[in-house]
Formats: structure tokens, sequence, C-alpha cells
């Protein structure tokens, strides 16, 4: 048996083969291989399922922080804001 968050009922699962369920509080992300074998991560917000997928899990957990606060739709914009300043930050070096 998976462990989730009492409200995420994962027995109708369609997106692929489940690998692993991430729980922290109220959110629920899970890890899955699909039909293309792609690993994959799908949020759900107290039990909610936010009917997309992600690449990492890193992107799945802010999705779903924002999209408890958020419209679904401004959470889609805060994560790719996210993801550009982190992929800035990434190739940003300091020269001396």
């Amino acid at each position: 048996m998976i462990q989730t968050a009492p409200e995420c009922d994962l027995s109708d699962f369609r997106w692929g083969k489940i690998k692993f369920v991430h729980t922290l509080g109220p959110y629920t992300v899970v890890e899955y291989i699909d039909e293309r074998s792609r690993r994959l991560f799908h949020p759900y917000v107290n039990g909610k399922d936010m009917c997309m997928a992600e690449e990492t899990l890193e992107a799945a957990f802010i999705f779903a922080f924002a999209a408890k606060r958020l419209e679904r739709n401004h959470a889609h914009h805060m994560l790719s804001a996210i993801k550009k300043i982190l992929e800035i930050g990434s190739k940003s070096r300091i020269k001396r």
C-alpha cells in the first residue's frame, strides 16, 4: 500500500506506473513512468489533482505550493519565473 495524504486517492491514477509517492503535509507528488518511459511528477494539493506533470520533483512541489495560494494559471506563471531565475543563477559565474 502506498502512503499518501489522507485525502489523496490514487486508485484511478492513469498517467503511468507509479514508482514513488512523495508527501509533505497537504501536498502529494506522484513520481511515475509514463508510456514513453519518462520519469514525471504529478502534484496534488489537499487530495485535489492538479492535472499536470513536471520533469522534476522540485518543480512539482513548487507548483503545488503556488497552486494552494494562487489560481492555477498564476501558479504556472510563478513556476516559469522560478525556473528562469534558477536557470540564470546556475549559468552566472563570478569573475575575479
